[in-house]
């Protein structure tokens, strides 16, 4: 396994194997790579793949699983080629980790018009002897000789399989085929398709899952409605254009490190001019300003690296998936095409709204050196910066950061302060405004401003009739800002000013929500309400009204906290004892699912200027650090007495506040 993931991590240079022409046209023969495992070399048997689609064996996946399992089982089992986690990898059998992973039904059917064009028994094949098969097993999609047909027959678990003639197969090719079951009914066959939600699923499933759902099609059906949309040919389309936009980026990138290296030369002359202005400790602060600089350029081509990396394993992505659309081309059962292709399809959605989600995170970096006052005392020769500004792009594409990232650290100079109306106050939300803190006290009863360093700001403070829970910053309005307070118990969303003077509450405008509501953000437009089984949208009018839109059934048991991060894009965290962090699109559609053994009652979130997501465990005491595409990067658990139990975070610039013990306030710096 350690040999896959170096591969992966270290390849910057794109083979002319990976990168393919697409073609939807073309004989039957599908690539190779598709359908040889990439960890035991050989040809797939019972191949499983992960959410990115990439493929293995379901024996070798197994095997990778313990292993991940082996020094730590509350680690996550991740893609060998690029990281994505598996479903419910908070689970720690990781044999069942693997048995919830799809079948890759599309590969799974060019194997087997392999096998039955080579009729070489397989059993035999993988003890490295050659055999004639004589008879095909449905279940295993094995070619068999006679001799494993006996062995495949005295085996309990196997002696009930369909074994056919392979002459028989080779007439009616449709035998070979393995059942599809639907993911909500394992016991029911795929018969029908839910075009709303384009997902395979049985008769069931209309009453139940799919029951609001109007386009629910037979599978001939689905089948002749995706050939004459040429849904295939838009996918290919689409990827062409992400993979253009991935190449382009890399190129940037590549072009930035050399561009800082010059840079980076440029401005170190400009470090020895200043030498002529001291005298006896010159040396020593140049030294110690250089050691400074050098730090800084180490970090910012680390992080431009990380994009270098990020794009060229999404190039890899995309290049499978123009491959997987080549073979979704070829002779192969429709049923297959049209259950793989909605899988693709699913993908290349992920994949465009990860284009946007990474657009505003790729910065262009400048250096500057300031001088710093040499008449007076001096503690250093200079102060290096790195002067970020947002790379434009019209589509970008995002994946998950495979490179080491550094240490989370908590402020050396701990700026703690009480948030604090009377002993029982409980800070439970709150927001950044003009570089301050507005902090909602749920048993205070209060929504109060505070300076960063902990002063109580007396023009920010507005008495609550019920327990508030949290609050949200509306845009400006002619140069006048309001909140948007929830109460949970009150099932009220009250509506506040901001005056030059002190917070109010617009007695006419407060709005009943259908259930309690908790957690509140502000996003494209729209107010997203977290109430327990549901995610509210409301919309602000010109008059400041609010309107109910619509609410969204997701996941979750208890979902209290939610959080906007960039355009489309949405997390909120089910606080349950086993809950986890959810990212969502504003329609509802799912981005990914994040659950660790090691994240126990998940409260508030922050986001970061790089896009990773922050998770407040509260039973847990600790914090993790999520990348944009659900990929643990760290658990910080600080080295703090006093830190228990933290609630609710909120991002402010550079820093990351959090709550903790009722209503303790800390920061952190993410590096």
């Amino acid at each position: 396994m350690a040999g896959i993931s170096a591969t992966t991590r270290q390849g910057t240079q794109l083979s002319a194997r990976t990168r393919p022409t697409t073609s939807l046209g073309g004989d039957d023969e599908v690539s190779e790579d598709l359908v040889i495992c990439k960890i035991c070399n050989r040809e797939l048997t019972t191949p499983k793949h992960f959410p990115c689609l990439h493929t293995f064996c379901e024996a070798c996946l197994n095997i990778h699983a313990k292993a991940s399992k082996q020094s730590d089982e509350s680690a996550q089992v991740k893609c060998p080629t690029c990281s994505v986690p598996a479903p419910e990898s908070a689970d720690t059998d990781p044999e069942k980790i693997v048995a919830k992973l799809p079948i890759n039904n599309l590969l799974l059917s060019h194997v087997m018009k392999r096998q039955l064009k080579t009729k070489t028994c397989k059993p035999c094949k993988r003890r490295k002897k050659t055999s004639t098969a004589k008879s095909w097993c449905s279940e295993c999609a094995e070619a068999l000789c006679d001799e494993c047909v006996e062995n495949h027959a005295s085996i309990q678990s196997s002696n009930r399989h369909l074994v056919i003639p392979i002459t028989e197969a080779e007439n009616n090719p449709f035998t070979m085929q393995r059942k599809i079951l639907c993911i909500d009914h394992p016991r029911e066959e795929v018969t029908k398709f839910c075009m709303e939600h384009q997902t395979a699923c049985c008769g069931k499933c209309k009453t139940g899952t799919h029951s609001q759902c109007t386009s629910f099609l037979p599978i001939d059906r689905a089948i002749e409605v995706m050939r004459k949309k040429q849904e295939l040919t838009v996918l290919v389309s689409q990827l062409e254009t992400m993979s253009s936009n991935a190449e382009k980026i890399v190129t940037e990138r590549k072009k930035a490190v050399a561009d800082l290296a010059s840079h980076k030369v440029e401005e170190e002359k400009v470090i020895q001019t200043f030498r002529t202005k001291v005298i006896e400790h010159v040396d020593n602060l140049e030294k110690a300003l250089k050691e400074e600089f050098d730090e800084l350029h180490e970090r910012e081509i680390n992080h431009i690296q990380q994009d270098i990396e990020v794009f060229e394993q999404k190039l890899q992505n995309i290049n499978y998936y123009k491959d997987l659309l080549d073979a979704a081309t070829k002779n192969i059962p429709p049923l297959a095409v049209l259950t793989e292709g909605a899988k693709i399809r699913q993908q290349c959605q992920l994949l465009e709204e990860n284009m946007q989600h990474r657009a505003g995170k790729i910065v262009r970096t400048q250096y500057e050196i300031k001088e710093t006052d040499l008449v007076s005392k001096m503690p250093n020769l200079g102060i290096v910066d790195a002067k970020h500004t947002t790379l434009h792009s019209d589509r970008t594409i995002d994946h998950l950061q495979l490179s080491p990232r550094l240490p989370i650290r908590m402020s050396e100079k701990r700026h703690n302060f009480l948030a604090l109306k009377y002993q029982s106050s409980f800070i439970s939300g709150g927001f950044a405004m003009n570089k301050n803190l507005v902090l909602v006290d749920n048993k205070g009863r209060e929504v109060r401003g505070y300076s960063e360093s902990g002063h109580r700001i007396d023009t920010q403070v507005c008495p609550m009739y019920g327990n508030p829970f949290d609050a949200t910053l509306l845009p400006d309005r002619k140069g006048n800002y309001m909140i948007a307070v929830t109460l949970p118990v009150m099932k009220t969303i009250q509506l506040l000013e901001v005056g030059p003077r002190s917070l109010s509450i617009m007695d006419r405008f407060h709005f009943k929500s259908v259930d309690q509501c908790f957690g509140i953000t502000f996003v494209d437009g729209k107010l997203l309400v977290a109430c327990m089984k549901s995610i509210d949208m409301w919309e602000l009018d010109a008059e400041n009204r609010l309107t109910l839109v619509t609410s969204m059934k997701v996941e979750g048991e208890r979902v209290k906290y939610i959080c906007a991060a960039d355009h489309n894009r949405v997390y909120y965290t089910d606080s349950d004892f086993r809950g986890g962090l959810y990212c969502i699109t504003t329609d509802g559609g799912s981005i990914f699912r994040y659950s660790h053994k090691n994240l126990r009652v998940p409260m508030g979130m922050a986001v970061d200027q790089r896009g990773n997501v922050y998770v407040a465990g509260h039973y847990s005491n600790n914090i993790h650090q999520v990348s944009p595409e659900g990929g643990l990067i760290q658990i910080i658990a600080p080295e703090d007495d006093g830190f228990k139990k933290p609630i609710m975070m909120i991002s402010n610039g550079e820093k990351i506040f959090l709550s903790y013990e009722s209503h303790t306030i800390t920061y952190m710096y993410p590096s």
